[in-house]
């Protein structure tokens, strides 16, 4: 019985435990009788079997009770929920929850549609959901921090929800493989899912180190400069230590924001932050005239098509008009290049 790991009993473990009671208690029975002609009662031997065995049994379940209860406050990040309710999420549920060292806290199983209210497995409760909104309430309430997937199908089954989770900066992470060769630390083979896993194709990759060549040299101008986009090509832009980053935009505060932003991350970079409408042919004489730009990136433009329906007259000034004038003061300041986004 000593041979055991009592924080990971089973069945099997009941099982022999059950079996050596009553062996027990059959030996004290007949070595009452053959061996020391003491006669011991069946009565007595019954009670001493069901005495050690409900004893061995409250021991051993006291031990797995307290392992898992100092356990579960181990976990590095933080609470868990296993998508899918088959074997296999079953098996990763308990190979994760005897983990030598804790990856996550596993509180429950998510399915979809199944109506399985105050049902448990493997002690852990058993969340139904219908649609998203429903799972984000379930990962609100209980501050879900990762969803686990046992395998590749049962993600894309759920990929759905992938895009909603990774919005939210919910990790998402699959099992590859077969569970039973989930090391001992509860996270082999777990893969964390990235937004290229949702693009249906593979993702396209730049080469960074030539691009840095050809432009590290140059003065670059960009407009829409504190848009999403544009603020983004110029933190890429500072990563490649160019020699100079002309900021054009005619929002103050987000061109404030992407100003300390790289003044703090990239305090190396040269920039210019310039408040200006690609409207303006005045405005954008004087920044070109000043600055003589390289190369332009031009991304300012009303972007979001619903609501420029909704207003054409500015879609129209700002998207073609504006457009038309960046490339034709482009060329009359003999700009090498305009990168139109």
């Amino acid at each position: 019985m000593y041979r055991g790991i009592i924080r990971h009993s089973t069945f099997q473990e009941v099982t022999k435990v059950f079996y050596f009671s009553i062996t027990k208690g059959l030996t004290m029975f007949v070595a009452g009788w053959v061996i020391f002609d003491a006669p011991l009662g069946l009565f007595i031997a019954f009670l001493d079997t069901l005495s050690t065995l409900f004893i061995l049994l409250v021991f051993r379940t006291s031990v797995v009770y307290i392992y898992h209860m100092l356990n579960r406050s181990k976990a590095i990040h933080g609470k868990a929920l296993i998508v899918g309710m088959a074997s296999n999420s079953i098996a990763l549920s308990y190979q994760i929850a005897n983990a030598q060292v804790r990856q996550w806290d596993v509180q429950g199983f998510m399915v979809r549609g199944l109506k399985m209210k105050r049902m448990r497995v493997n002690g852990l409760p058993i969340f139904s959901f219908e649609n998203t909104e429903e799972m984000m309430c379930i990962i609100t309430r209980y501050r879900i921090k990762t969803l686990l997937f046992d395998s590749e199908e049962v993600f894309d089954a759920h990929r759905d929800i992938a895009t909603e989770c990774i919005a939210r900066r919910i990790k998402l992470f699959v099992y590859q493989g077969p569970v039973e060769q989930i090391e001992t630390n509860g996270r082999r083979a777990m893969r964390e899912i990235q937004v290229e896993d949702l693009l249906g194709r593979k993702p396209i990759f730049l080469n960074m180190e030539t691009i840095g060549c050809e432009l590290r040299e140059k003065t670059i101008m960009i407009t829409g400069a504190a848009g999403s986009i544009g603020s983004e090509i110029v933190r890429q832009l500072a990563k490649l230590h160019v020699k100079n980053i002309v900021l054009f935009d005619m929002s103050e505060s987000p061109l404030h924001e992407i100003r300390l932003e790289i003044e703090q991350g990239f305090p190396h970079q040269t920039i210019v932050p310039i408040v200006g409408d690609v409207r303006s042919a005045a405005r954008l004489d004087y920044v070109l005239k000043r600055f003589h730009p390289d190369i332009i990136f031009h991304a300012a433009a009303y972007k979001h098509v619903p609501l420029m329906e909704e207003n054409p007259c500015e879609a129209v000034l700002d998207n073609l008009i504006g457009t038309s004038l960046v490339a034709r003061k482009a060329i009359e300041y003999k700009v090498e290049r305009v990168v139109m986004v």
